[in-house]
């Protein structure tokens, strides 16, 4: 329980709070949830550090924490949770120059008849950071060819190390 309230608490720091206190919080919470053994808990740290490292724009370690977070997802069967990380792999592709591929890929999460109200929020997040500047029309291109993806010929690609992989 405490691994679950820290990692909460490590995501609302990963939002809100200088980049080193939501560092700290983020470690401390995966650390906790290593200690606990919990593959859901787990997967959580993994997130938020994914998340704190993409932020420091570290992106090597985003990426392989992010990757972390969607192997556990996917051996537990957690559909939304690897809908939410695709928000994350968006904003990572973006950081790396492909815009469009995290346009793509937020299409895809958006559309997806699993993505739950929190992954929602989420995608919805990332669709306003990387919109910015672009034209409408090229987002909505983006989004529409994202929405006709195949999530799990992308989540197999995610897995296999090949985020810029099929379908994109």
């Amino acid at each position: 329980m405490q691994a679950m309230i820290l990692t909460g608490m490590s995501w609302s720091y990963n939002r809100l709070r200088p980049i080193e206190e939501a560092m700290q919080t983020a470690r401390q919470s995966y650390e906790l949830a290593v200690e606990g053994g919990s593959d859901y808990l787990i997967s959580g740290g993994h997130y938020v550090l994914g998340a704190a490292f993409l932020r420091q724009g570290r992106l090597d370690e985003a990426r392989r924490h992010l990757t972390e977070t969607a192997k556990l997802d996917h051996r537990m069967g957690l559909v939304d949770g690897n809908l939410v990380n695709l928000a994350w792999f968006a904003r990572l592709r973006a950081a790396e120059g492909d815009v469009q591929g995290g346009l793509e890929w937020l299409g895809l999460a958006k559309s997806h008849p699993a993505l739950g109200t929190d992954g929602r929020l989420e995608v919805e997040g990332a669709l306003e950071e990387l919109r910015a500047g672009l034209p409408e029309e090229q987002i909505r291109d983006a989004i529409d060819r994202g929405a006709k993806l195949d999530f799990e010929a992308v989540i197999a690609g995610i897995l296999a190390g090949k985020e810029d992989g099929p379908g994109t």
